[in-house]
């Protein structure tokens, strides 16, 4: 479970770099027609559909996984953005103040993923219950509905 969340985060994350660079494209191409706006936010989509990342030496995305795993369970935290100079600030931040088993007891990341993932999927299925709840609402308030047809200005 994990290991799902934070492939969950990682992708949430490619996809963040994703809209950032789409509304600033939004912003210095202002006249640009419908149609590609509504192309560049279907690669927002298709990303969101898609679980895995393609990368490039030309890719704007500094890095595809920001959170390891391996890291978690080696007991030391560390970021992997991709911006040489964040990650470094970022680690040595984490390295002067985290030590498991010396500020923190041993395990503490891990359980704070595995609380976090739990917290995760009960969201997921909240939601996912309240949208088969709304599906049924709509389809009961939509049983006693009757077409309309308007045709040169008299109803059929």
């Amino acid at each position: 479970m994990e290991a799902l969340f934070l492939d969950s985060l990682n992708t949430n994350i490619v996809l963040i770099w994703i809209i950032a660079a789409i509304l600033l494209m939004r912003v210095v191409l202002k006249k640009v027609s419908k149609q590609l706006c509504c192309l560049l936010w279907a690669i927002v989509g298709i990303k969101s559909l898609i679980p895995f990342s393609l990368e490039s030496v030309f890719s704007f995305i500094p890095s595809s996984e920001f959170f390891s795993l391996n890291d978690i369970y080696t007991h030391s935290f560390r970021i992997n953005s991709g911006i040489t100079i964040v990650d470094k600030f970022i680690n040595n931040i984490l390295g002067s103040r985290y030590y498991e088993g010396v500020t923190v007891p041993t395990g503490t990341m891990l359980t704070a993923i595995k609380i976090l993932g739990v917290i995760w999927i009960i969201g997921m299925l909240v939601f996912l219950l309240g949208f088969i709840i709304g599906v049924f609402n709509l389809k009961k308030k939509l049983c006693t509905a009757i077409k309309y047809e308007k045709t040169f200005g008299k109803v059929i």
